[in-house]
C-alpha cells in the first residue's frame, strides 16, 4: 500500500486538473477498506501485516480523512 509514493511523481498543477485527485482518494478508500476487512489477527507478526499496518498508518498520518470515513 504504497500508493502515497506515487504523489511525488504527479505536478501539482497536474494533480487537480486532471481530476488525479479525486481518482487516487477514491483507489485509496477502496484499497483502505479492502485491507481493513480482510485484516486478521495473525498478521500482527507477519510480513504482510507489516505491510499492511504501514500502509495503514501512513494513510492515517497523510490523509486522515479517508481513515475516519472508512471507521
Amino acid at each position: 500500500m504504497n500508493w502515497m509514493k506515487s504523489l511525488t511523481y504527479i505536478s501539482i498543477a497536474d494533480y487537480k486538473q486532471l481530476g488525479i485527485d479525486k481518482v487516487l482518494r477514491n483507489a485509496l478508500l477502496v484499497n483502505l477498506e479492502y485491507l481493513e476487512r480482510s485484516y486478521i489477527d495473525k498478521y500482527r507478526l507477519s510480513n504482510w501485516g507489516v505491510l499492511v499496518t504501514g500502509g495503514m498508518a501512513a494513510m492515517d498520518l497523510f490523509l486522515p480523512e479517508l481513515v475516519n470515513r472508512v471507521n
